[in-house]
C-alpha cells in the first residue's frame, strides 16, 4: 500500500486541479420572423403563457428583462437539458399526426415509440404501440409540449 501512496496523491492533485465543467442549460426558441433566440435556463427560469395562449414569456431572476414570443411565430423550441428532446424532426418519415381537441393521434406503417415532454423538460408520457397511438392531453396542463415519435419531433400546443 505504501508504494501506491505517491501515485494516489499525484492523481488526487491532478484531479483536484482540473476544473469541473458546468453544463450550460439553454433553450433555443426559433421564430419565423427573427430566427433562433438562445436563452440560458436555470432553476429561476419561468415560462408563462398569456391567458389566451397567444404569447409565451420566458423570464428569470438571472436576467433583467423577460423575453416574449407570439405563439404563432414560434417555429420550434430546443432544450439542451438532460431530460429534453435531443433530435429535430427528420424529413421523409411515414408518421402521420392529427389532433382533435387535445387528443393527438400518431399513425405509421410500423410500430411507434413515443415520448412527450412539457415546457420544463419533464417527461409526461412515453411508451410504444403498433401503427396507431393515441396521446390524451385533455387532462394535462395547457401549454406547449414537445413530442417525439420514432424519428420525428414536433411541438404540440395544448389549448
Amino acid at each position: 500500500m505504501k508504494s501506491f501512496l505517491p501515485i494516489i496523491l499525484v492523481l488526487l492533485c491532478v484531479l483536484g486541479a482540473v476544473p469541473a465543467r458546468a453544463q450550460t442549460k439553454t433553450m433555443v426558441v426559433t421564430t419565423v420572423s427573427s430566427g433562433p433566440v438562445p436563452i440560458e435556463v436555470s432553476t429561476h427560469t419561468r415560462i408563462s403563457f398569456s391567458d389566451d395562449l397567444s404569447r409565451m414569456t420566458v423570464s428569470s431572476a438571472d436576467t433583467d428583462k423577460p423575453i416574449a414570443f407570439d405563439i404563432d411565430d414560434i417555429d420550434n423550441i430546443i432544450f439542451t437539458l438532460d431530460s429534453s428532446v435531443d433530435k429535430i424532426a427528420v424529413d421523409g418519415s411515414d408518421l402521420r399526426i392529427s389532433n382533435q381537441g387535445g387528443i393527438v393521434t400518431l399513425s405509421a406503417d410500423s410500430d411507434i415509440k413515443y415520448a412527450a415532454w412539457d415546457a420544463a423538460g419533464t417527461l409526461v408520457l412515453s411508451g410504444e404501440g403498433e401503427s396507431t397511438v393515441t396521446l390524451d392531453f385533455t387532462t394535462r396542463t395547457r401549454g406547449i409540449y414537445i413530442i417525439r415519435a420514432n424519428d420525428t419531433t414536433f411541438k404540440f400546443i395544448n389549448r
